[in-house]
């Protein structure tokens, strides 16, 4: 989940749905502003991916990570980075 800068949603969006890995992108009413659908090559990808967002003007924080694997649950963390003990 992501949280972006008051009135800059739709920017982030649209940049959001640009990225290859990205393969949905979820508005939310509350806390956080988006719920992403991501694709990435095992742990080490993700954190990749969600520091590069991250990095992005208008994101504040990213929340909530839940990391799958051929459908078997392996991790969900609340913070600002992710967690890589089993």
């Amino acid at each position: 989940m992501i949280k972006v800068r008051s009135g800059q949603e739709r920017s982030v969006y649209a940049d959001l749905k640009k990225r290859p890995e990205v393969r949905d992108v979820y508005h939310l009413f509350g806390e956080y502003n988006f719920f992403l659908v991501m694709q990435a090559d095992g742990k080490n990808g993700l954190g990749q991916m969600l520091s590069q967002i991250k990095e992005g003007e208008n994101v504040i924080e990213t929340g909530p990570v839940l990391f799958t694997a051929d459908s078997d649950f392996i991790k969900t963390t609340r913070s600002n980075s992710i967690s890589t003990s089993g």
